[in-house]
């Protein structure tokens, strides 16, 4: 495809009415260079340029303010390790091996169900795993090595199930591909207060 940008193109970039300049054009060069311009189409170009800064640097802001939170307006108390060490584990474990799954699945062009149905079985028991691991290295330096340890790691699974299910259909339906992993950032920060407020309903 040529790279040239046609003399009818260059006309429509100059009109006024953005409706009218999107629509009436033709020409894919053009309409790919204003999207670019948009605040939002800036945003997504640099998702897609550098994955795992952007993404590590969203997760790292949504699990230190969701850590945050949940410390100061349920528990009602500060422990700046907790939020150290949620926000480490998201940030250089969960964030890279997400954009690395997310990536690589989304170049085998399968379906929608088995992308879900994939992320279901392989993904998040193995990001509960690995989260289960790291919490414990940071808490004891250890890591778990009896069936009661491990036992913890699996009701952590059955409760991320509950939340994690739904919100991967939404994510499904509500962004494309290099935006999935902050959304499911996101679905971290709204996990963690719905956590905080089930125990805090226990009590």
């Amino acid at each position: 495809m040529s790279r040239r940008i046609t003399r009818s193109a260059r006309k429509a970039l100059r009109e006024d009415d953005p409706e009218k300049k999107f629509t009436e054009l033709k020409d894919p060069v053009l309409v790919n260079r204003e999207k670019k311009k948009t605040t939002l189409g800036k945003f997504k170009t640099l998702l897609v340029r550098y994955p795992f800064l952007m993404n590590g640097a969203q997760a790292a802001t949504l699990t230190l303010l969701g850590t945050l939170t949940k410390q100061l307006v349920y528990s009602g108390e500060f422990v700046p390790i907790d939020i150290l060490k949620f926000t480490l584990i998201a940030t250089f474990l969960m964030t890279p091996i997400s954009v690395v799954w997310y990536g690589r699945l989304h170049k085998k062009k399968f379906t929608s169900v088995a992308n879900l149905l994939l992320e279901w079985t392989i993904l998040t028991p193995l990001l509960t795993g690995i989260f289960w691991v790291a919490k414990s290295l940071f808490e004891s330096q250890t890591i778990p090595a009896t069936m009661e340890e491990w036992n913890g790691c699996r009701d952590l699974l059955v409760q991320s199930y509950a939340f994690w299910v739904p919100w991967s259909i939404v994510r499904l339906i509500a962004c494309p591909v290099p935006m999935y992993v902050l959304f499911n950032s996101i679905g971290t920060f709204v996990w963690t207060i719905i956590q905080a407020i089930l125990l805090d309903l226990e009590k």
